[in-house]
């Protein structure tokens, strides 16, 4: 049996801490001399996941479903909020591992440029491949299926100028309770020599992904009171 509580913490456990560490990573890999963090968005919303009952399908895709809310945003990313946001494609070269009852299975992933677009009428483009990391937990009649994006890569397009600009995406969904899966993007734009010269700050700040758990858990309960089957 599937204890909803438990699962939403565990899941926001489980993503915070390999979006966070993820999103270091990204961060300590590029020096205060190489970039300046222009600002960082952060886009919640619905997130639909075709493959629920497989734990390691060959092929999958994730698409998503306005309106998107903008729990966060700051600098050259302010006030934006989220038009559209394409379907990403998974292709997985190989077989699953089991660790402590979850199947991790890692994707190549694909998406159709461009993968945001703003109200503002700028553009996120995701540099194409990326990978990706699925996680299959079941339990009586439901599964849990999540995907992990660490590294999302890619350039925001605007009138005034190219940002480059890095980000973690994570989307979850539960089957067999007929509510659609959630999904948290974060964003943030960096200059690394593309437009006008920013000064260069002190340290790098370190891209911060929020986890999906709780917002996961009250997406759903406010959309539909579900029985979950022992």
């Amino acid at each position: 049996m599937i204890n909803f509580k438990n699962l939403g913490r565990g899941v926001a456990l489980a993503s915070s801490t390999l979006a966070l560490g993820s999103a270091l990573a990204i961060s300590s890999s590029i020096s205060s001399a190489q970039a300046a963090t222009l600002g960082s968005i952060n886009i919640t919303g619905e997130a639909n996941i075709s493959n629920l009952t497989d734990e390691s399908p060959e092929n999958d895709s994730i698409s998503f479903n306005g309106p998107f809310t903008t729990v966060s945003s700051s600098g050259e990313l302010s006030g934006l909020t989220a038009n559209s946001i394409s379907t990403i494609n998974l292709d997985s070269p190989g077989t699953g591992v089991e660790v402590s009852g979850t199947t991790l299975t890692s994707y190549s992933a694909t998406f159709s440029n461009p993968f945001i677009s703003f109200n503002d009428g700028s553009t996120f483009v995701v540099d194409n491949p990326t990978s990706a990391s699925r996680n299959f937990t079941t339990s009586a009649d439901e599964n849990l299926v999540g995907y992990t994006f660490p590294e999302l890569r890619g350039s925001i397009f605007n009138n005034n100028r190219e940002l480059i600009s890095e980000g973690v995406l994570t989307a979850n969904q539960i089957s067999g309770t007929g509510v659609n899966g959630s999904f948290s993007f974060t964003l943030s734009a960096v200059n690394v020599g593309v437009g006008p010269d920013i000064p260069e700050p002190a340290t790098t700040g370190a891209l911060v992904a929020l986890g999906i758990g709780a917002f996961f858990t009250n997406n759903l309960a406010k959309k539909s009171k579900v029985k979950i089957k022992a």
